[in-house]
C-alpha cells in the first residue's frame, strides 16, 4: 500500500484518473475494502497533485463513496451531495447501482444542491502571475461556489502546483500556499480577445467555463477575520499593553508609597508627590484599559452587522 502511495503522490493528473477507474473496477468485483482504500488515498493525496485536478475526478471519489455506501446498506446522499457541489453536472453511474430509486434520488440531490447557501472563494484582487482553481477550474476575485468542501489549487508562477481542501468558511490563504514569495502587484497584462474566448479563459485546463451559482441563495457569512475591524482591534490591543505598563507602574508606586523605610520619601513633599504621581499613573491604566475594551467591541461589531 505505501508503494501505491507514494506512487499516487507523484502521479500525474491521467493517472490519478487511472487510480479513480482502479476504484470503480474494484467496485464492480464487489471488492469494496479495496476501493475504498483507494477513495480513502486518493482524497488524501489530491491536493498532493502536480497537475490540476479535473471537476469531474474530484467528484468521482464521493460519488464512489456513495456508490460504496449504498451498495452495503447506508445512506448514500451526503456523498453524493458532496459530490455534486463540486462538479454539478456529474452523471449517473448505471453500471454500479441499477437501483432507478437511487438514481432519482440523485437526480433530486441536484436540485437540492442548486438551493444551498454560496461561499465567496475568497480569490485575492492581486495574485500576480499565480492562477488560482477551485475544483479544477480557474476563478477570479468576486466569485462564488456552493457550501461544501472544494479543493482550492494555485499554479504558482515557477509552474509548481500546491493545494488544499477548503470549506471556505474560514480564511484561505491563496498567495502563502506557494511556498516561493512572488510579486502580487506583477499581475499580467489584460488580453484583448473576443467575448467568447474572455470567457472560456476563466474555464480549466480542458477549457470549460467555470459554474455559475444562484446569487440570488443565501451566502454564507465571510470568515470572521476578515469581517473584523482591524484598526480598532490593534488599538484595543495596543491600548491593552499600555495599560498594563502604566497598571505595572502605579504598583510599583503604591509599593514605594507604603513602604515605611523607602529612602526616597524624606519629607511630607515626597510623599504627596508620590501619591499624584501613583493615582495618576493608577487613572491613566483604567482609562487606557476602558478604551482598550471599547475598542474591542468596536472590533468586533461588524460580526453583528454582516
Amino acid at each position: 500500500m505505501l508503494a501505491f502511495l507514494l506512487s499516487l503522490s507523484m502521479a500525474q493528473a491521467g493517472e490519478y484518473e487511472d487510480s479513480l477507474a482502479t476504484a470503480r473496477e474494484a467496485i464492480v468485483a464487489e471488492d469494496y475494502a479495496k476501493a475504498t482504500e483507494i477513495l480513502n488515498s486518493a482524497e488524501k493525496l489530491a491536493p498532493m497533485s502536480p497537475e490540476i485536478l479535473k471537476s469531474a475526478d474530484i467528484a468521482q471519489i464521493w460519488y464512489l463513496y456513495g456508490v460504496l455506501k449504498h451498495l452495503q446498506g447506508q445512506d448514500p446522499l451526503e456523498d453524493w451531495r458532496q459530490a455534486l457541489v463540486m462538479h454539478l453536472g456529474h452523471e449517473w453511474d448505471s453500471e454500479l447501482i441499477t437501483d432507478e430509486g437511487a438514481q432519482d434520488a440523485f437526480i433530486a440531490l441536484k436540485t437540492e444542491v442548486q438551493k444551498r447557501s454560496i461561499v465567496s472563494l475568497q480569490v485575492p484582487e492581486k495574485y500576480g502571475q499565480a492562477k488560482l482553481y477551485v475544483d479544477g477550474f480557474m476563478r477570479a476575485p468576486a466569485d462564488f461556489s456552493y457550501q461544501g468542501m472544494h479543493l482550492a489549487q494555485i499554479k504558482c508562477p515557477n509552474g509548481e502546483v500546491y493545494g488544499q481542501w477548503a470549506t471556505f468558511e474560514k480564511k484561505v490563504k491563496w498567495i502563502k500556499m506557494c511556498p516561493d514569495k512572488f510579486d502580487v502587484e506583477d499581475m499580467p497584462e489584460p488580453e484583448v480577445e473576443d467575448e467568447w474566448a474572455m470567457f472560456s479563459s476563466m474555464g480549466g485546463d480542458d477549457g470549460m467555463v467555470a459554474p455559475e451559482v444562484n446569487m440570488e441563495n443565501e451566502m454564507v457569512a465571510p470568515p470572521v477575520w476578515d469581517r473584523l475591524n482591524k484598526p480598532a482591534l490593534y488599538s484595543a490591543g495596543g491600548a491593552a499593553v499600555v495599560s498594563s505598563i502604566f497598571y505595572a507602574m502605579a504598583l510599583s508606586g503604591k509599593n514605594a508609597f507604603n513602604d515605611l523605610d523607602n529612602p526616597d520619601i524624606t519629607s511630607n513633599d515626597d510623599l504627596q508627590a508620590l501619591r499624584a504621581s501613583t493615582n495618576a499613573k493608577a487613572i491613566t491604566s483604567a482609562s487606557l484599559g476602558t478604551a482598550a475594551v471599547g475598542l474591542y467591541f468596536v472590533a468586533f461589531w461588524n460580526l453583528k452587522n454582516k
